[in-house]
């Protein structure tokens, strides 16, 4: 290749990297968390709308929601955390990077379970899975924290000072007491007002820190594991149950969730262990405090982006109707779904963007906007930019012209 060949593929390549030249910037706080999504912006407002993707570190997203000839909103990968570098990709090129902080979600719901074996041994795990599973409870992210410890007795001072560090340490929204189920089966320590003085303390001490509280009955005993002297299981119960009533406070009685099903000692106990329930067990005492938690923040409207549209099973709320996301105002059942590039159900049909039979005009023949990362924006030179369209082309034809002529 001669000089001028060489010359002229020289500036080419300058010109394709100018005008194409990876420059963007984001339009967000250094600090969000997983979920939240950022603006990706060319802060030259000369953007070329080329394939490519959106990287957090090494993770590709797979949220773009929109992107526009200066931006690109992608969101944050759920469940990413740390500092990473965030940068845009095409064709293996890599804009500039950009560093962010993803912080841990805070849960809308964090519940606490505290108690003895009973809980420490898998009903916070049931309890997890069915909040996540329930239709509007999951919406609050709910985290079930498992504060059980073996062998624990309700009137030592020691739980109570347990009792106060967990509250001061986790913050919970919903405290979940089980106690004193090794109370009544030690006969050293077995003493109704003992036990009643220690859980009237810890009521006290939840309540005054503004924390939600359930109560639970102690569980009955299967086989031959009986109540060793008084205060029985259910001389407990029948305490806890006048008290919960008279102070207002909601309670939880599994004793006669078990005793009411018919076969419960072998359904919700193993052969070998008449205190412990099983993993059915622990599903039935999560059944019964998820419809409890249910009735205590969902028995009136929840609406939690103040739309009128929330909870569809309660007529509390202005509008009847499930609002399908209960974050954005801007979603509910009388919308419209116009907006059709922004990948949301707007209306809340179960039909996002082009799918919905109410995007008219060019919307219609489009799919939910909500895709794969693809077409993320990247800034250059508006000079350079001009100059690489209109003399890039010309420069190729005269370096084509050359070469042949000389093969000829």
């Amino acid at each position: 290749m001669g000089r001028n060949q060489k010359t002229i593929l020289f500036i080419c390549s300058v010109l394709l990297l100018l005008g194409c030249g990876p420059s963007v910037e984001k339009v967000v706080p250094d600090r969000v968390v997983g979920g939240d999504v950022i603006d990706l912006r060319d802060p030259k407002k000369a953007s070329l709308e080329v394939p490519g993707t959106v990287r957090f570190g090494s993770l590709e997203t797979t949220a773009v929601l929109s992107w526009e000839p200066e931006d690109v909103f992608a969101q944050v990968p759920p469940g990413l955390t740390g500092e990473v570098q965030v940068y845009i990709e095409f064709f293996g090129l890599r804009s500039n990077p950009m560093e962010i902080k993803i912080l841990e979600r805070e849960p809308l719901l964090r519940a606490m379970c505290f108690g003895d074996s009973i809980v420490y041994q898998g009903l916070p795990e049931a309890l997890q899975a069915l909040l996540n599973q329930d239709l509007y409870l999951s919406e609050l992210e709910p985290v079930v924290l498992n504060q059980g410890k073996a062998m624990e007795l309700v009137s030592r001072e020691a739980t109570r000072t347990r009792w106060s560090n967990a509250l001061d340490f986790h913050g919970p929204d919903l405290a979940i007491l089980l106690e004193g189920t090794n109370d009544v089966h030690d006969p050293e320590s077995a003493s109704l007002e003992k036990m009643r003085n220690s859980v009237i303390t810890m009521i006290d001490e939840a309540l005054f820190n503004g924390v939600d509280l359930v109560l639970c009955t102690l569980l009955p005993r299967a086989g031959t594991c009986e109540d060793a002297v008084p205060p029985t299981t259910e001389q407990y119960n029948s305490w806890l149950r006048s008290y919960a009533a008279a102070r207002g406070i909601p309670l939880v009685d599994l004793y006669q969730a078990f005793v009411s099903t018919p076969g419960w000692a072998n359904l919700y106990f193993n052969a070998s262990d008449c205190i412990h329930p099983n993993g059915e067990g622990n599903r039935k005492m999560a059944e019964v405090l998820a419809e409890e938690i249910e009735d205590m923040y969902l028995a009136s409207c929840t609406d939690l982006d103040n739309d009128g549209y929330g909870r569809p099973t309660t007529e509390s709320c202005d509008y009847f109707g499930r609002d399908c996301d209960d974050g954005n105002p801007n979603v509910h059942p009388a919308e419209m779904e116009t907006a059709c590039h922004n990948g949301l159900d707007d209306d809340c049909d179960g039909l996002a963007d082009g799918l919905d039979e109410d995007c008219a005009g060019g919307c219609a023949e489009t799919a939910e906007a909500s895709v794969v990362a693809t077409s993320p924006v990247y800034g250059g030179s508006d000079l350079f930019r001009h100059l690489a369209f209109f003399l890039l082309p010309a420069g190729l034809a005269l370096l084509w012209r050359s070469l042949r002529r000389r093969r000829d």
